[in-house]
């Protein structure tokens, strides 16, 4: 939440010049803007408008200020009317204006708290300078002015921020100790004692957008740490969706530039800026929401994606350019190949080849587009109108806008299709209604299912005959994809709470392939490693990333599973919705199971067997059946139905 003093230094980020303009026209002149002065009568353009200086003035009548002195000026407001006006026009958080001052004191230790934490590990760093902090600095060839204007730092293994803690009086020790878990810099173990949440680890303090520090980011230093990134989770004064890493520092910077380069990392973001690209800033990890892309359209600068070059990055683009799209604005990509990320071009190439890629960096939608029009289609008009459709899903977000319908045209040429350009864009607009999209035919069969008499229920395909189980679970390389993993591994990565049940144990039971339940036991162990903070699920989802990275030997299933991560976004259930949630998909896990063993009956009953075998095997086989077609009729009964009912924050009654 943004109290007054953070909306008015958020307010001071944008251009004066853009202020301005949303009340009177202005226009560039040089390095400045001018217009009429609406404060005496003017004929001439007097007004002068400096975004270098953030200031107005007029020459004549001599009236001076900043953007909120304009608007109060002008519309007659009061202070918190402009405040609120002009937060609400530029898409700030204008909920701390009207809040009451009790709760804005009470805001304040919460505050006061992280930067005594933050100057405890600072003061322990610069005294001790630990073997795994210098290396990292050697490493990642940072010098003393990026840990000091990054205020980078350490935790120790031995739960510094409890130690000092417990030398406080009893009273006061309560106290913080109650702060320190609510901002989940500590935690406590089953015997009831207090350690730190970050240790052995470096540690990135994270500011929100008016330089206040909210959490911390941080780092593991040993390979065999899980999760390998562990953040602060989110609390009265942390929201990370709000929140863009180093963007204080970087507003001036992007204002000047009137770009933004946005990075998926701490490290990228601290190399940019040691290489001169001060106008660099990293999302919170898979945190990207429609707050920020608001933000950042009331910039109005040139917007970056410099995601990493591997598959979880440019899947990662692939969510977020869209989410511009819907807001009209088009981003465009930094090509870093052939490094991983920006931390690693930078450091092989320098900042002037990064300079070129920026001058060279195409919207990231016509890179889109041109890889689909330029598709081999050869004289098959079914092909080329399929590629034309995918145009369409592409451009979608954009609606009807110019930018849109002007690419479809472009590109349904490049395709070879020669309908007149009204018509495409009538098809197009027909699209959008829904009449020819995927999601309407999806719909459209949901609907044809419900009519149907029969049971219907959503069945993964059976699990394929696997190859002889193998003692060693690293060897999974060796193993085809079990088809049912991607029914079981969609639910427990949309619902990882999952595995806290007791109904994991007994769906472990069900997967008689060894090394298949091997790595679904590491999942349940990386799930417990990064529940430690609460509501911390995306940390899960990325640690698996890390893990499938590290492990050569999972290359075959790592697509898989990254293609099945960023199709699901992680839910938080109540008690009694993760029970529900755990049984239903214990009794679907079943259903798998049986019907592939009645697969399995059934083909070794094709075989030249005795009578008396094959009555045993028709005997199992219609047990099987019952139990099927039981368990089915149970399903049906009592469906779940993951609403309001069984979501995060809603009480059990």
């Amino acid at each position: 939440m943004s109290s007054i003093d953070d909306l008015k230094l958020s307010l001071r980020q944008i251009p004066i010049s853009q202020v301005v303009g949303q009340f009177i026209s202005i226009q560039k002149k040089g390095l400045n803007y001018e217009g009429i002065c609406p404060f005496h009568p003017d004929h001439h353009p007097s007004l002068k408008i400096n975004d270098q200086k953030n200031l107005f003035k007029c020459f004549v009548c001599g009236k001076v200020g900043d953007s909120l002195t304009f608007a109060m000026e002008f519309k007659k407001w009061d202070f918190k009317t402009a405040l609120t006006q002009l937060g609400s026009m530029f898409q700030l958080d204008v909920s701390g204006v009207n809040r009451p001052q009790k709760q804005e004191l009470e805001l304040l230790p919460y505050y006061q708290f992280l930067e005594r934490v933050l100057a405890l590990y600072t003061s322990y760093t610069e005294e001790h300078n630990p073997l795994e902090w210098s290396q990292f600095l050697k490493e990642r060839s940072i010098d003393e002015d990026l840990v000091k204007n990054f205020e980078l730092t350490f935790a120790p293994r031995n739960s510094l921020l409890v130690h000092s803690l417990s030398q406080l009086p009893k009273d006061e020790f309560d106290r913080s100790i109650a702060i320190a878990k609510e901002l989940s810099l500590v935690k406590e173990t089953e015997q009831g004692e207090w350690r730190d949440t970050f240790r052995n680890r470096i540690l990135f303090p994270i500011r929100n957008h008016a330089g206040r520090l909210v959490g911390f980011g941080s780092r593991a230093v040993h390979k065999d740490q899980i999760p390998k990134y562990l953040n602060s989770a989110e609390s009265k004064i942390f929201n990370k969706r709000k929140i863009l890493y180093g963007f204080h520092k970087a507003k001036t910077s992007i204002r000047e530039n009137q770009s933004i380069i946005i990075t998926e990392g701490y490290m990228d973001t601290i190399t940019m800026h040691k290489h001169g690209l001060g106008n660099a800033v990293a999302s919170m990890g898979t945190a990207f929401s429609q707050d920020l892309i608001q933000m950042m359209a009331a910039l109005k600068v040139s917007i970056y994606l410099s995601l990493d070059q591997d598959q979880a990055g440019q899947m990662a683009m692939g969510r977020i350019a869209p989410m511009f799209l819907a807001q009209k604005l088009l981003v465009k990509r930094l090509d870093l190949d052939p490094a991983k990320d920006p931390d690693e071009f930078l450091n092989r190439f320098g900042a002037m080849e990064m300079q070129q890629r920026i001058v060279q960096a195409k919207y990231w939608i016509d890179e889109k587009l041109t890889q689909i029009s330029s598709q081999h289609t050869g004289d098959n008009r079914d092909l080329k109108l399929q590629k034309l459709r995918e145009i369409y899903a592409l451009t979608a977000p954009m609606g009807v806008e110019l930018e849109a319908t002007e690419r479809i045209i472009e590109h349904s040429r490049l395709l070879g299709l020669n309908s007149d350009a009204s018509f495409i864009i009538e098809s197009y607009q027909q699209f959008l209604k829904g009449k020819d999209s995927v999601a309407a035919q999806r719909e459209n069969w949901k609907n044809q299912q419900a009519k149907a008499p029969e049971v219907a229920i959503e069945l993964p395909p059976a699990l394929p005959q696997m190859i002889k189980e193998i003692e060693n679970p690293e060897k999974m390389a060796l193993i085809p994809w079990p088809e049912g993993a991607n029914f079981l591994f969609k639910q427990i990565f949309t619902y990882p709470g999952i595995f806290s049940t007791n109904c994991f144990a007994e769906i472990l039971k069900l997967v008689y392939n060894e090394p298949f339940r091997a790595f679904l036991i590491k999942l349940k162990f990386i799930f417990t490693q990064t529940a430690e903070i609460p509501g911390e699920n995306e940390s899960f989802h990325q640690t698996v990333m890390d893990y499938l990275e590290q492990h050569e030997e999972l290359a075959p299933w790592k697509n898989r599973i990254s293609d099945i991560i960023f199709s699901c976004r992680p839910q938080t259930l109540t008690e009694r919705g993760l029970a529900r949630a755990s049984t239903d998909l214990l009794m679907r896990w079943k259903l798998v199971i049986w019907q592939h063993e009645i697969e399995e009956l059934q083909l070794k009953g094709k075989a030249p067997l005795e009578k008396k075998e094959l009555d045993l095997i028709y005997e199992n086989i219609f047990k099987l059946k019952i139990s099927v077609n039981e368990l089915m009729n149970q399903l049906k009964k009592s469906p779940l139905r993951l609403t309001s009912e069984t979501s995060a924050g809603v009480q059990d009654s």
